[in-house]
């Protein structure tokens, strides 16, 4: 939760979030991976399975341990493909992906805005 983050780092947290590759694979590829996808023509898409709000999280709601008016938190489970070229050759690669993600918005803000991927698990499905 972004009352949890030191107010120094609260600018950064949303990026530092999805790329973070310390404990596993990060939702955004790091700097010398983009240089890798540039050279296969990399494309991605994704479908959206189920959004959903974590059970955790709505017990604490209604537990009173978190009481920001404006802070929200949703799991999205999805199918990524990402699809390269190699020698002239189509390959597409798909993953089913959990992300768990937390949003500030009304009554604290006038809009909806990211705060940050507090989970992340990519399990690889296949290939074609």
């Amino acid at each position: 939760m972004v009352g949890l983050v030191p107010p120094d780092l609260r600018d950064r947290w949303a990026a530092f979030s999805v790329t973070d590759a310390h404990d596993g694979p990060a939702p955004i590829p790091a700097t010398n991976e983009w240089a890798r996808l540039a050279a296969r023509e990399a494309r991605t898409s994704v479908r959206i399975l189920r959004i959903t709000e974590p059970m955790t999280w709505t017990n604490a709601v209604e537990a009173g341990r978190i009481t920001d008016p404006g802070i929200t938190a949703r799991i999205v489970s999805a199918e990524v493909t990402l699809t390269t070229t190699v020698d002239g050759r189509s390959e597409a690669e798909r993953t089913s992906v959990e992300l768990g993600l937390e949003f500030e918005g009304p009554p604290t803000r006038s809009t909806w805005g990211f705060v940050g991927a507090v989970t992340y698990t990519a399990i690889p499905v296949g290939t074609s």
